[in-house]
């Protein structure tokens, strides 16, 4: 907000790639709730899933572009690997960041409304998948 502020009174010349940044953190920001939304209950009703979850979350930062860029594994993949690569919601949200920042290629948009599409269905199977187990979840807390 204090972005978009700055830019409407035009002390600071906002770019795409700066008012982008909000959203990619957005998704981030959904992309968290809609994985809470299934471990939440999970983890009351199966007390083990609270030590998978550090091992999922290192294999995750692994199969995302945070140390190294998309572009230095993408090299010479198949374009349907790429594809399969660009639907991890962390790898969009990691390109658009240093996309917003640094001046880095910015992600596909293709790939963005794929990431995006598919944070939504996590989080509506989530919410669906919290609901349903509220009642379970309740009795065992």
């Amino acid at each position: 907000v204090l972005v978009y502020a700055i830019a409407g009174f035009g002390s600071v010349h906002a770019e795409l790639p700066l008012i982008c940044l909000p959203l990619f953190v957005l998704l981030a920001l959904l992309f968290s709730v809609a994985i809470g939304l299934w471990l939440a209950p999970l983890n009351a009703l199966y007390r083990d899933v609270k030590y998978i979850v550090p091992f999922v979350l290192t294999v995750l930062q692994f199969a995302s572009p945070v140390v190294y860029t998309s572009q230095s594994v993408l090299r010479d993949q198949p374009d349907w690997l790429q594809f399969l690569y660009r639907l991890n919601p962390l790898a969009v949200v990691a390109d658009g960041i240093r996309w917003s920042l640094f001046g880095a290629p910015p992600p596909a948009i293709v790939s963005t409304v794929c990431s995006a599409g598919l944070v939504l269905a996590i989080g509506v199977g989530g919410l669906v998948f919290f609901r349903s187990t509220e009642s379970l979840v309740v009795d065992v807390v």
